[in-house]
């Protein structure tokens, strides 16, 4: 019995579900800010816990760096190899069937875009948790920002697929 494969058959279908899920955690974030300021209606009394108030931001932002060096560290090791195209006809059609080497490393591609937008939205849950503690959600902006800063530099483009599909193909 044959093991069907869960890999995308074409780049058209690859590229439409890599977008989904990046939207999807892009979303996030906003609705993580809006979380924050729902529940946070009035802040914190600006006495209580002073000491401890002052080192949390602090401490959620080296959280939030290590976050971003494991993003690229590991992005880099789990990305397949790419090639870019020879010339400017050299583009895949979105229906062509995929070879199973090609589909493997769209695969591969998929798993580095969740783990790197994992890890970028990671931040904006960093800022979450702060402006919970806080009472405020004015700390957690930053956070956020950074967030989609670094999830909008890292969407899904079909560059990218080609030049995992034209790698695989040789």
């Amino acid at each position: 019995m044959a093991v069907q494969s869960s890999l995308p058959a074409t780049l058209g279908a690859a590229t439409r579900t890599m977008r989904l899920v990046h939207a999807a955690l892009t979303a996030g974030v906003g609705i993580y800010v809006v979380v924050v300021a729902v529940l946070v209606r009035r802040p914190a009394d600006p006495q209580a816990g002073a000491a401890a108030i002052g080192v949390l931001p602090y401490a959620f932002a080296a959280a939030a760096v290590g976050s971003l060096v494991a993003l690229v560290v590991l992005r880099r090791k789990m990305m397949p190899a790419r090639e870019p195209p020879a010339q400017l006809a050299d583009r895949i059609a979105d229906d062509d069937p995929l070879p199973e080497p090609a589909r493997r490393a769209l695969g591969k591609v998929f798993a580095a875009s969740i783990v790197t937008w994992a890890l970028a939205e990671s931040v904006a849950i960093y800022g979450f948790v702060l402006g919970i503690l806080l009472r405020d959600v004015r700390p957690m902006l930053p956070f956020a920002a950074v967030s989609i800063a670094v999830l909008l530099a890292y969407a899904p483009r079909r560059a990218l697929l080609e030049a995992a599909v034209r790698a695989a193909r040789r």
